[in-house]
Formats: C-alpha cells, sequence, structure tokens
C-alpha cells in the first residue's frame, strides 16, 4: 500500500487542498456528554508522535491523524470488558509515499472515499479500497551477529563461553524490502529473561555480567502486514569461575602434600601446546567467519544485477554522511534519475537486453561518482539515485548534466523511445546543507519530485528541486 503525492501550495493557503471536517474518535468520548476519556498511545511505537494538526475517517471506521511525524491510522479493536477504547495504529511516513513526514493543517474524504492529506511536501492521496491484502510466506530471520563483547569473539550454537565473557550482544535481521520501518521484533534469553520482551523495532539486544548457566537466544520478527517469521535460536553456554572448577581443587590438593610442582609444570607444558593449537584452529576458524560475513554484508547491500549499492546501502551511507557533514560542515545533493520509456525498451529489445542496458548504465554512472562519500545506487527497477558530498549548490546542475550526458553519449539504440533514438534519462537533483536535526529523506524526496517534473516537461532532461 503507498501514498500517492500530488504537488499543492499549503493546506492553509491552497482551496484546492481542501479541509476536513473534524471527527470525533469512535468511543474516545464516553456515553454522558459531560465526561471525556483521553486517548494515549504514547507506548505504541506506531501510534501519535508530536502534535496532532488533523483528524479523518475512512468509510471502514479507521481514523487517520495528520502528525508532525508522518500520518498515523487507528484501527478500532473490539471493546474489552473494562469498557475501555482500544486501537491498533499504522505510522506511514516518507518511505510509504507521503511528500513529508509533516502534516499540514488540511484532510478530507472525497466521494471516492480516499483520503487526501496536506504535508508541508505537497498533498498526499491514498485509496483504502485498493489496499489488497498481501499473502507471502514469512521473510527469513536470521542472526547477523552475535559475539562476547569484552574480547569481540563471534558466538557459534553451542558455544562456551569463558568466565570473564559475561557480556554478549547479538543483532538480527528480517530479510525484507517491505516497509522496513515497520519491523518488530522480540526476544528471550531462556535462563535469563522470564518472558519474551515487548515487540520493539530495535534490531540488536545486549546482556552484561550473565551467571554461569546455558543459555538459549531467541528471536521473532514481524513484519509490517503483521505476518512473523522464526523463532531462530542460538544456545550457548558461561563456564563458571576457575577457582571453582575441579581441576583447581584437585592441583590445590597436590600441593599440600608436595607434588604441586611437578604437576603444575608438566600440566603447563600440555596446556601451553593444546593453547597454540587453538589459538591456530581459531585464528583458522575466525578468519572464516570474517570471509563468510563479509560475502554476507556484501551481498546484503548489493544490487545482483548490476553490482551497485542496494536502497539498504544507500539510505545507510546517506545516513552516516549527513551525520558527518552536520559536524563537518559543507553541502550534498541527491541525484534522482530513471530511464526514459525503459518498458517500452524491454518490450521492443526483450528483457535481456534491458537487463544489459542497466549494467551499461550503472558502469557509466559508478565512474562519474569517485571522490570519497559518492555513491550510486540502483533505488528499483529502471530507477537510480546518486549521493554526491561535498558539492556546492551552484555546481548541482552541473554534476546532474554530466549523468544525463554520459548516458546519452553511451549512444544504446531505443528503437521505441519517442525522445531519442538512443538511450536516455531524466533527472532531479535536490541540494542541502545538512543539520544535526535535518533529516536526509527529505531531500531525497525532493530530488524525486523534481525527477517528476522532468519527465512531465518532457523527459531527457535535469529539473532542480527549489
Amino acid at each position: 500500500m503507498r501514498w500517492l503525492s500530488r504537488s499543492c501550495g499549503s493546506a492553509a493557503t491552497d482551496a484546492s487542498c481542501g479541509w476536513a471536517r473534524a471527527r470525533a474518535l469512535r468511543g474516545a468520548i464516553s456515553t454522558n456528554a459531560s465526561e471525556w476519556s483521553r486517548l494515549t498511545l504514547g507506548a505504541t511505537p506506531a501510534g501519535p508522535a508530536g502534535t496532532v494538526v488533523s483528524i479523518g475517517q475512512d468509510r471502514s471506521g479507521r481514523v487517520y491523524l495528520g502528525t508532525q511525524r508522518g500520518v498515523v491510522r487507528l484501527t478500532p479493536l473490539p471493546r474489552a470488558d473494562s469498557g475501555a477504547d482500544e486501537f491498533a495504529s499504522e505510522r506511514f511516513g516518507v518511505a510509504d509515499g507521503l511528500p513529508s513526514a509533516t502534516a499540514n493543517w488540511g484532510q478530507l474524504v472525497d466521494s471516492k472515499g480516499r483520503i487526501w492529506i496536506a504535508t508541508t511536501g505537497g498533498i498526499a492521496l491514498l485509496d483504502p479500497s485498493r489496499e489488497a491484502g498481501f499473502e507471502a510466506p514469512p521473510a527469513p530471520l536470521m542472526i547477523e551477529r552475535a559475539q562476547a563483547t569484552t574480547t569481540g569473539l563471534p558466538i557459534e550454537h553451542g558455544a562456551a563461553l569463558a568466565y570473564g565473557e559475561r557480556d554478549v550482544l547479538f543483532e538480527y535481521a528480517l530479510l525484507t524490502p517491505r516497509r522496513v520501518g515497520a519491523i518488530r521484533y522480540r526476544t528471550q534469553l531462556v535462563g535469563y529473561d522470564e518472558s519474551p520482551s515487548a515487540w520493539v523495532a530495535g534490531y540488536q539486544k545486549t546482556y552484561t555480567n550473565l551467571p554461569a548457566r546455558g543459555y538459549v537466544f531467541r528471536v521473532e520478527a514481524r513484519d509490517a502486514a503483521g505476518l512473523r517469521s522464526g523463532p531462530v535460536e542460538l544456545a550457548f553456554s558461561v563456564q563458571s569461575s576457575p577457582w571453582l572448577r575441579p581441576w583447581a581443587i584437585v592441583l590445590d590438593g597436590l600441593a599440600l602434600v608436595g607434588l604441586a610442582t611437578l604437576f603444575v609444570r608438566a600440566r603447563e607444558r600440555a596446556l601451553r601446546r593444546r593453547a597454540e593449537e587453538l589459538e591456530a584452529l581459531v585464528a583458522e576458524r575466525t578468519n572464516q567467519l570474517k570471509q563468510a560475513n563479509a560475502q554476507l554484508a556484501e551481498l546484503s547491500v548489493t544490487d545482483p544485477l548490476t553490482g551497485l549499492a542496494n536502497r539498504r546501502a544507500l539510505e545507510a551511507h546517506a545516513e552516516g554522511e549527513w551525520r558527518r557533514i552536520a559536524r563537518a560542515g559543507g553541502g550534498l545533493a541527491f541525484v534522482m534519475l530513471d530511464v526514459d520509456h525503459f518498458k517500452a525498451y524491454n518490450d521492443s529489445l526483450g528483457h535481456l537486453a534491458g537487463d544489459e542496458c542497466l549494467r551499461r548504465l550503472a558502469t557509466a554512472l559508478r565512474r562519474l561518482a569517485q571522490r570519497p562519500g559518492d555513491l550510486v545506487a540502483r533505488y528499483g527497477g529502471e530507477e537510480f539515485a546518486c549521493l554526491f558530498v561535498g558539492v556546492e549548490r551552484e555546481h548541482t546542475p552541473a554534476h546532474a548534466e554530466r549523468l544525463r550526458a554520459t548516458v546519452e553519449e553511451l549512444a544504446l539504440s531505443h528503437p521505441a523511445s519517442g525522445i531519442a533514438p538512443v538511450v536516455t534519462i531524466s533527472l532531479g537533483a535536490a541540494w542541502a546543507n545538512p543539520a544535526p536535526s535535518g533529516d536526509w529523506r527529505i531531500v531525497l524526496a525532493a530530488a524525486d519530485a523534481a525527477l517528476y517534473r522532468a519527465k512531465a516537461r518532457g523527459r531527457n532532461r535535469v529539473e532542480l528541486a527549489p
């Protein structure tokens, strides 16, 4: 389910955006008109955050709240015996198609039952009747990292940690591209936690000062549609302190009868040889794990067709560069580009030719992003996203135009274009001076909006966001 953006002025000044009549939340007012009950969803991850600026209701009775951090949809749940009203909540943001996560004072339901909400980036439109139930198998859930934080050594299934390695860390991920921000996890360390945790968005769990015993770390995941994956488990144990082990007591007894010296020397030699063997084995296994983890990490952030970074890698990289530039100063630019009439290209030349075309474009685009911090990513289908760091605002159009010209110079034949005899691209660019309180996603959304203007104004051109 996606929100559709509509270019529009501020909801306070543009009459076409309209105002929705505020509807009272179902059950929020008791039967006695003089008594009000307060709706509190502060503990709900997808609940209202900040100021609620608009309220509306669709034909199914679901309530839509326009807030400063996205649009929240509340679905009434069956009333409990206590009489208190409960709501299931979902939050939609820029990743779901909203032009901006900040709503304005404007919301209505038209004659077709569609929801119109004004935001600071334009009008968003949602048609609830087009929400299709998508039943898919549970996405793979995996524990990406398990290690003892004291030494940094990985924890394998069935591992026995030394007494000094009582602090552990687990990272896990649900491998699904659908509304990643709505994924929730529930964990339990069997042998330590009495019951599973609440469903949270965090993908990391740490434990410190674990007592010596056996444990099983268990994690479950729930995607945006409520489909659960898991549980996935990893068993390990923490050994008791050395002075409580049987061999230590035996050595103490032998020392009392005068044989400790000979025994300890022989023991030391044997342990030394064993330690050397174990160190060599651990080094070999550690190297194998590092290589395997590196391969998994590469696969998780790389587009298999073009070899470029994928959308997940772009989001992580953009977040880091935004914070770095916010501290050091400077500017960055996002360029969104789309291959003109690519469906017609596939229809006329075939999908194999289309794949080769995308690979040729990826190679050409990668050559234009060689500075530290620059990144070219395949955003989806025939759409690409480029991040250029350390650029000035006045140089941003030139960077985008260089991308457009480079693709056109490839001279890839496009018999079904209607624009040019060769493959061309349309581009939207947006520049920003990052601030600690800012959000790079707004800049990316502005570049995406500029891309749509470029396509609407004839394609094979560059449009700069205001």
